[in-house]
């Protein structure tokens, strides 16, 4: 297991959440239950053990008919994005949100996994509620993303 693995592990052990390996030696694997949704997490690095790579995974399915309306609410919700962003595999339906660092010349800190990590799966989380929304076909991709972005999911999807 690389530096970089080894250091999340830690970091994540630390803050108390499970952590698991993998059939991959510099990946690990993770889950986080937010409000919305329990998220299942990877941490991988490169092989130069440089680049550290953090994805949560959408408990979602997207079914090929749904895949363009959701890639839609994705890309209008990555538009604001300061950190990170959505990903979707056209093949499969799989979301996911990856955040990375380029750790060269640095020594990977617990504060800087945090920073990794927490806006990644506060992310997800946070819209969830709107890609079930469009694949619901309850609202618009661009409405979806305004009732989430605007805080209002939640009154609004259950009205």
């Amino acid at each position: 297991m690389g530096v970089l693995v080894a250091a999340v592990r830690k970091a994540l052990e630390d803050d108390g959440w499970p952590v698991w390996d993998t059939d991959e030696p510099d990946v690990i694997a993770s889950a986080y239950q937010g409000e919305n949704t329990l998220i299942v997490c990877v941490a991988q690095c490169g092989d130069d053990d440089r680049f550290l790579v953090f994805y949560s995974f959408c408990p979602l399915e997207v079914p090929p008919q749904r895949r363009m309306a959701v890639a839609e609410f994705l890309m209008r919700a990555n538009h604001q994005m300061r950190l990170g962003n959505f990903e979707m595999d056209f093949e499969d339906g799989e979301v996911r949100f990856k955040t990375s660092l380029d750790t060269d010349g640095a020594d990977l800190t617990p504060a800087m996994v945090r920073n990794l990590i927490a806006p990644n799966v506060l992310a997800m989380d946070r819209y969830v509620p709107g890609i079930a929304l469009v694949l619901n076909e309850e609202e618009t991709p661009g409405e979806a993303v305004r009732l989430v972005e605007e805080g209002r999911i939640d009154e609004e999807a259950t009205n």
